[in-house]
């Protein structure tokens, strides 16, 4: 047993929550009529008020201070309406479900597996509950806004600052949060498992760009912590974590003694001795090492597609459609990157090359560790922002040293492009607030089914795949096994053993009074029923609905059973 248990009923998380931040959002857009018009108008005073600061000579208050925070309030207001869609990425359900479990039960990988997606997560995000009322699709988007994105940003202009002074500081934080207030992809405006990945990396440059500025070893401590946190967000991350490590090392190879290097790796290790006591005192270590390390092996195990990021940034039969609202910053800053660092590191000029060195190979690790898994989800994409704005403030920094401070070339040069970009988007027409005024739709049938039999403290099993992953979230049901849905127990792997006893396990344990199965996929070759037959008879099927079939356990009062086959 976890000593974090709190016995709290988990509250309906979804759009209908009476007093969610969800519904007082929209009630107040429609009330005050917020219109795109005023939301464009905001746009051009929020853009204008950062440029002013930046550029006006003479403010009666502190400009860094005014910066950051209209920084801030630019991300967060222009991004809040497109908090209030539905599902944008199915990730988002199976987060919701499992930050809900980790507030019920807090005990990961024993009460809820979230697969590729660390534990932090979930924890995190039970913050939605506490501080927003409800886990709903708009809180955890807000609750990533305002502790991982707005503090990411805030974190790079910090390490940009300490290497290379305000002026470049403030001209690549200002193209970060155009980028960041104005994204507008349905798989940006989701909250993914990349979002606390970037924090961990702004903190990561920021401590690296604390060292190589001369500063404390403290910074090299934490730098070192906050990269053995990685792990346990997403394994996708570790490469870029350890590159950042391996040249904080450089950095600081003719200073590290014996005892500073023990001191830096124990603090490397320190989340996961912490992690490793959590897994022998719960017994976990079994689950965590099949479910989290082999699993996530064997997920990314794939052969290398070196040209997955172009197909996702500008679409293939694949994946279409592209990524319209980043696709302008990521080709700037790569190109400003890749030609003015080719061009600083061939010059007679004194730079500091092996600084374009490293960016150019972080980089090259960023893009490694998006392609890794062989999956074409542009979401991935998220890991290229910390390192591309951070590069971009390298190189731009450096070309100081060719270009001169005061150079108009030096000072308006990336102002006038990040300007560009966003004038030409900013006429779009914001999705958040056409939303907002639209009729809301009665629940799916499936859905309402559940929902005149369900009591709160009910739970919901799925066998199939994550597109049902949604229904937790429309019934206000927790998971009836720690797996929110059963791919890896339907498809065929060298682990699926392991998966479907867990799966049956869970089922004894838990009891669920609703099971769904997914009948539209002929190729399963795994069957509900079949997995134990003897457990099954003890439900009967109350509904068909799209072939999906609800199961209601049988000791339990039903309605009248209703077979609505469509």
């Amino acid at each position: 047993m976890s000593c974090l248990y709190v016995t709290i009923h988990f509250q309906p998380p979804y759009v209908d929550y009476p007093g969610s931040v969800h519904t007082y959002l929209i009630d107040w857009i429609t009330s005050v009529r917020y219109s795109q018009r005023i939301y464009f108008a905001l746009e051009l005073l929020l853009i204008g008020s950062l440029l002013g600061v930046i550029l006006v000579k003479k403010l009666p208050f502190r400009r860094q201070s005014a910066f950051l925070i209209l920084s801030a309030l630019t991300v967060l207001l222009l991004r809040i309406p497109n908090t209030l869609l539905p599902e944008q990425n199915l990730d988002e359900s199976v987060i919701i479900a499992g930050s809900g479990m980790m507030i019920q039960e807090p005990k990961i990988w024993g009460s809820f597996d979230g697969t590729t997606v660390g534990p932090i997560h979930y924890y995190l995000l039970t913050l939605s509950y506490w501080l927003l009322g409800a886990v709903n699709y708009t809180s955890i988007r807000l609750i990533g806004l305002i502790f991982c994105i707005i503090p990411g940003i805030v974190f790079v202009y910090h390490a940009i600052r300490q290497l290379y002074g305000n002026q470049t500081a403030y001209a690549v934080a200002f193209g970060y949060t155009l980028c960041m207030a104005t994204i507008s992809s349905f798989e940006f405006i989701a909250y993914s498992s990349e979002v606390v990945p970037n924090l961990l990396l702004a903190v990561e440059v920021f401590c690296l760009s604390a060292v190589m500025a001369g500063k404390g070893f403290r910074y090299a401590g934490l730098l070192c912590f906050v990269a053995g946190l990685m792990p346990y967000t997403k394994l996708q991350g570790v490469p870029l974590a350890g590159t950042l490590v391996i040249y904080l090392f450089i950095e600081l190879y003719r200073q590290l003694t014996f005892r500073k290097t023990v001191v830096l790796l124990l603090l490397g290790l320190a989340p996961t001795f912490l992690v490793g006591l959590y897994l022998l005192t719960n017994d976990l270590f079994f689950d965590f090492y099949h479910s989290y390390i082999l699993f996530n092996l064997e997920y990314a195990g794939s052969g290398l597609r070196w040209g997955l990021v172009p197909e996702m940034l500008f679409g293939s039969a694949e994946t279409p459609g592209g990524t319209p609202d980043i696709l302008p910053y990521v080709l700037f800053t790569f190109a400003v990157i890749s030609l003015q660092g080719l061009r600083l590191f061939y010059s007679g000029t004194h730079v500091r090359k092996i600084r374009i060195i490293f960016v150019l190979y972080l980089l090259a690790v960023v893009w490694f560790s998006v392609i890794k898994s062989g999956q074409s989800f542009r979401h991935y994409l998220n890991l290229f922002f910390v390192p591309l704005f951070w590069g971009l403030g390298v190189v731009w920094g450096e070309s100081r040293r060719m270009l001169g401070p005061d150079t108009l070339l030096y000072r308006l040069g990336l102002y006038i492009p990040f300007l560009a970009i966003f004038l030409v988007k900013a006429p779009a027409r914001n999705q958040g607030i056409e939303y907002a005024y639209r009729q809301q739709k009665p629940p799916e049938p499936l859905v309402a089914a559940i929902r005149a039999l369900a009591k709160p403290t009910d739970r919901l099993g799925i066998w199939g795949h994550g597109n049902l992953a949604h229904l937790y979230c429309h019934t206000c049901l927790l998971p009836g096994t720690r797996d929110a849905f059963a791919s890896r127990q339907i498809d065929p792997s060298s682990l699926q053993t392991y998966f479907l006893r867990r799966y049956v396990g869970d089922l004894h344990r838990n009891r669920p009074r609703f099971i769904v199965e997914d009948g539209r996929y002929q190729y399963y070759q795994t069957r509900l029923t079949t997995i134990d037959p003897e457990y099954f008879r003890g439900y009967t099927i109350q509904a068909v609905h799209d072939s999906v079939r609800l199961y209601v356990r049988k000791d339990q009062p039903t309605a009248e059973r209703v077979i609505a086959e469509k």
